[in-house]
């Protein structure tokens, strides 16, 4: 596992990812192709982009385009000035998440947990598939994970289409394990769901159908 941990005491937040991204391709082209290797680095800031790229858009297209889904971003913001909805944005967009640290706890082992959290792959390559007749592929947000680490979670979101071949929702989750195992994991769930707690009144049946139709049906799984 390459990690690359930067702390940035002017907040130039472009430029610290920059460099961390620019020493991980260089230690990644010591690894062999066989290596199960996670490629990583933690970015830590208390505070706004104050140097460099500044603009929240700007900074997030080009760091987004310089790590380029070769690495995982993980974010740890401290105290109340930080930009922390910068670092979800960051992080989101580079296949990791963010922290928030909070002041009125121990920071050490705070900054602990998040690392043993993140040091625990226990899927690679994740990759999830729904049933076309039901779903629409196209309409899914992402779909496809680099890892899965033990205690977390990861989201898929869709929609079901208008005229579906079942009532039932199927979905699939394939990757593979540390140990170098094929792993796959099923689960389904029925779409239908009664409308009487809906209809309670027979001039808002019209109004209640269209908010049956934005109801969330949730496939879940356990890895």
């Amino acid at each position: 596992m390459n990690v690359i941990a930067f702390v940035t005491t002017e907040t130039n937040l472009g430029d610290a990812v920059l460099q961390a991204d620019a020493l991980l391709d260089l230690q990644s082209r010591f690894a062999s192709d066989n290596d199960q290797i996670l490629s990583m680095m933690y970015v830590l800031s208390d505070g706004q982009p104050t140097i460099g790229i500044t603009d929240h858009r700007e900074l997030i297209q080009a760091i987004t385009e310089a790590i380029n889904g070769e690495h995982a971003l993980f974010a740890l913001g401290f105290g109340r000035n930080v930009s922390f909805d910068l670092l979800i944005q960051l992080a989101l967009q580079n296949q990791g998440y963010a922290r928030r640290i909070y002041e009125t706890a121990d920071a050490s082992k705070q900054l602990q947990n998040a690392y043993f959290e993140i040091s625990r792959p226990v899927i690679f390559d994740v990759d999830f598939e729904y049933e076309p007749g039901v779903s629409n592929p196209d309409d899914l947000t992402r779909w496809r994970f680099p890892f899965y680490f033990e205690g977390s979670e990861v989201s898929v979101a869709g929609k079901v289409v208008d005229r579906p071949t079942s009532n039932v929702l199927q979905g699939s989750v394939t990757g593979q394990t540390a140990t170098g195992q094929t792993y796959r994991g099923d689960s389904r769930q029925d779409i239908r769901v009664s409308l009487e707690p809906l209809l309670t009144h027979e001039h808002n049946q019209r109004r209640n159908v269209k908010l049956f139709k934005r109801m969330y049906i949730q496939l879940i799984f356990c890895f």
